[in-house]
């Protein structure tokens, strides 16, 4: 996970300040990376092919998508549901 999340940063040219991950028994991680603008959480159940994420900002909103864009690519997933929430 930690691979396709940084991937996904680069892509997007958002600027990542700190991360942590916490891998758990037998399977499954959470991660929350801050980024300059907010932040990128993520949380996977390996064992129903499922994960929650949230791209967070308060910068451009283009580069947010671009991060989606780009977990989807990587993850390729058979099916999703994509919400923008205005939360300003």
């Amino acid at each position: 996970v930690k691979e396709i999340v940084d991937k996904v940063i680069e892509d997007a040219k958002i600027e990542a300040v700190g991360s942590i991950y916490k891998q758990f028994e037998p399977h499954g991680v959470t991660c929350v990376v801050l980024i300059s603008e907010s932040h990128i959480s993520l949380h996977t159940w390996p064992e129903y092919g499922l994960v929650n994420l949230d791209v967070f900002t308060c910068g451009d909103p283009h580069q947010a998508e671009v991060a989606f864009q780009s977990f989807l690519k990587y993850f390729a997933p058979e099916s999703y549901r994509h919400y923008v929430l205005d939360r300003g």
